[in-house]
């Protein structure tokens, strides 16, 4: 959704667009900051404009893989981030749903 100059991604998850789920830990994480990037990058932005992020985890036990994973995409230091674990999500065999919220950039800000 687009509304007032900001794109907001909500269930996000570790699915390939075939619907199927790597079986590598590690490469679920990466697929949902893939999907997220394939989304918000239709628009003029990127993960640099990121200013706000949830995930929503099936087993918060592996938070530090997911914030490892997250720092090769989320680029700089002002998106605000929070995690929640839960014991599954909506869809069952994903470990992680994420939404996010980022600005478009202006004329001005791409000039800048």
């Amino acid at each position: 959704i687009i509304s007032r100059e900001v794109i907001y991604v909500s269930g996000c998850t570790d699915t390939h667009p075939d619907r199927t789920i790597s079986e590598v830990l590690a490469g679920q994480f990466r697929e949902n900051f893939r999907n997220i990037t394939a989304i918000i990058e239709h628009a003029p932005t990127g993960f640099g404009d990121v200013d706000d992020m949830t995930s929503y985890h099936a087993g918060i036990e592996k938070i530090e893989l997911v914030e490892r994973i997250k720092d090769d995409f989320v680029i700089g230091p002002y998106t605000a981030r929070t995690s929640i674990g839960f014991a599954s999500l909506v869809v069952c065999e994903a470990l992680v749903e994420t939404e996010s919220a980022s600005r478009i950039p202006s004329t001005t800000d791409r000039s800048a």
